[in-house]
């Protein structure tokens, strides 16, 4: 399976998470259509539903929930990952920054 759809399985995720579209947009500073779409399309190609959509609120199904745990397991290892990327290769320099008008 290519992984072409990773931005609506992010977005599927961070609306999981706040099981909100207005959330999850706000929070990824997109628009709640595109949240909308990006899941739709998500929820197409797996060929079933993620969310119940009610009036004003939206909720995990039950493929919702496994994809969700499976998300958060995915996304967390990748921030893990990226963090140590970010680690000091020399943990013997001190670095200090300070406001021009005090150096």
């Amino acid at each position: 399976m290519k992984l072409n759809f990773l931005t609506g399985l992010y977005y599927f995720h961070v609306a999981a998470l706040h099981l909100s579209f207005k959330e999850a947009a706000n929070t990824l500073s997109v628009t709640q259509a595109a949240i909308s779409q990006q899941v739709r399309g998500l929820e197409e190609r797996l060929g079933a539903p993620l969310f119940l959509r009610t009036h004003r609120q939206i909720q995990l199904t039950r493929e919702g929930q496994l994809l969700h745990r499976h998300t958060t397991t995915g996304f967390t290892a990748l921030e893990e990952g990226v963090a140590q990327l970010s680690i000091d290769s020399d943990p013997y320099t001190l670095k200090v920054s300070v406001l021009p008008s005090f150096a």
